[in-house]
């Protein structure tokens, strides 16, 4: 499975054009604030919108994380949680 990150403007291209469903996953970053990232599976390619929607309760705390720093975390944290990880797996569980 290849991941790969979208602006908003490209996600919503994709997903529009595409008609497959929007998906949301969870992840916890590092300073612990909990984020959803939309994501969209289509054949071999799972897209995700590269922003994060957090609590209104949080939102100060993630808008002071550095944009770049973010940007790799939330990469990362989607390359080990979708690629290689538990998203693969229950794929393929689920076309058995």
């Amino acid at each position: 499975m290849t991941i790969v990150h979208l602006e908003p403007e490209e996600f919503a291209a994709i997903v529009t054009g595409s008609g497959k469903p929007i998906s949301v996953h969870c992840i916890v970053l590092d300073s612990m604030i909990g984020a959803m990232i939309y994501t969209c599976h289509h054949g071999e390619y799972l897209y995700y919108m590269d922003r994060i929607c957090v609590s209104e309760q949080k939102k100060e705390e993630a808008a002071a994380i550095n944009p770049e720093c973010l940007h790799a975390e939330v990469y990362r944290k989607m390359a080990l949680d979708m690629g290689a990880g538990r998203y693969g797996l229950r794929m393929n569980r689920a076309y058995c």
